[in-house]
């Protein structure tokens, strides 16, 4: 997630759809659920590594509770960052693509991309290894500007719904 310099890539819902424009807002309800598990679980992880400190052990090994402890609020934090930001996006016929993002404690940022700086969308494949020989995959919609910079749009769990975006951002911003 590098929501700080340039706009997250996350699932988002549509909130409004034309002919002349597309809205999307986010993150979408079972990604800020995901946030909220993971800030939980960075919680509990580190308090439990904190509960380790009182034991009477060596100086020196106190600094491994200590790390689980930053790994477990690293993970909070992280966590709290997804359930609490906002971010959207707005694709308006004659007027391009922007991005607005928050996150909580910093102030709103906002990207504009103009219709003659596009060349396109592009639908990019991701995978994650998880456990065993599972594969977890994510499509994301990619906008491409003339000059070769890619900006992460959206995120999705299957490729259809991801060229079905890629092509209604093209239908608004790309044909005249």
């Amino acid at each position: 997630m590098r929501w700080f310099d340039s706009p997250p890539c996350t699932r988002l819902d549509l909130t409004f759809t034309s002919d002349d424009r597309l809205a999307l807002s986010g993150p979408s309800a079972d990604a800020r659920v995901m946030g909220g598990a993971t800030a939980a679980f960075g919680g509990v992880f580190a308090g439990m590594s904190l509960r380790f400190l009182r034991l009477p052990i060596p100086a020196p090994l106190k600094l491994i509770p200590l790390a689980f402890a930053a790994v477990g609020g690293g993970l909070g934090a992280l966590g709290a960052a997804s359930a609490f930001s906002s971010c959207k996006v707005e694709a308006k016929r004659g007027d391009g693509l922007t991005f607005r993002w928050k996150l909580p404690l910093r102030e709103e940022r906002s990207l504009r991309l103009h219709p003659g700086e596009l060349e396109g969308f592009e639908v990019t494949e991701h995978e994650q290894r998880q456990s065993g020989d599972s594969v977890a995959r994510e499509y994301r919609v990619v906008a491409v500007t003339k000059v070769g910079w890619a900006v992460e749009v959206e995120s999705f769990g299957t490729r259809t719904q991801a060229q079905l975006r890629k092509e209604a951002f093209k239908k608004i911003l790309l044909q005249a």
